[in-house]
């Protein structure tokens, strides 16, 4: 969903208090409710379905990736079981 993790950052590692963010090198674009990212520093490009969009949005301020589970679950019918795992592989790929 998310690609590469160049397109945000890391600015603690403490589980669902890990605070996120969009990496400043990130230019982005969205259309159609899908969102094409390239990061200005290392060229490398990714698109986002509209799930990985809404979560990109969410990233436009720093946000406690706890904060981002409850607003996936919040906005999507997803169990906390299911959305946890996958949020966390998306964070690290």
């Amino acid at each position: 969903m998310l690609g590469s993790k160049e397109i945000f950052t890391i600015y603690n590692r403490t589980n669902f208090d890990v605070i996120v963010c969009r990496a400043t090198e990130s230019i982005s674009t969205e259309l159609d409710g899908e969102t094409a990212i390239v990061d200005d520093a290392s060229g490398k490009y990714s698109d986002l379905d509209p799930i990985g969009t809404f979560i990109w949005n969410q990233m436009t301020n720093p946000l406690s990736v706890g904060s981002l589970r409850d607003a996936i679950l919040e906005r999507y019918d997803v169990t906390k079981e299911k959305c946890i795992p996958n949020l966390m592989a998306d964070m690290i790929n």
